[in-house]
């Protein structure tokens, strides 16, 4: 069985960092992962970039960082709306919307 790529998409307020738990937890049983930083989402975040980008600049970076290959697809907030939003131009093998009050490792 083909395992494909888990690629995580973080919410408004935090970056890629936000899955490094998770991420470890994935690799731990196999998995590869790759994690995706939002335009003006690195740290410290850029509020003034923030303003001037919106959902179509977040689904170019995520499909720029996804590349060709089918993948599993893991958002959490507002990452979960770019994945659904990428979805809506793309297919994908599989896609998990997580809430943090509900996810725990």
């Amino acid at each position: 069985m083909r395992q494909y790529d888990v690629v995580f998409i973080h919410g408004m307020w935090a970056d890629s960092g936000y899955w490094n738990r998770f991420r470890r937890a994935f690799q731990h049983v196999g998995f590869s992962t790759r994690a995706i930083t939002l335009p003006f989402h690195d740290k410290p975040q850029d509020f003034d970039g923030l303003r001037r980008v919106g959902m179509a600049d977040y689904v170019a970076k995520a499909g720029s960082e996804i590349g060709p290959d089918p993948v599993v697809l893991v958002g959490h907030s507002m990452g979960g709306l770019v994945a659904r939003a990428y979805l809506a131009r793309h297919t994908a093998v599989s896609y998990t919307h997580l809430r943090a009050h509900e996810t725990s490792l």
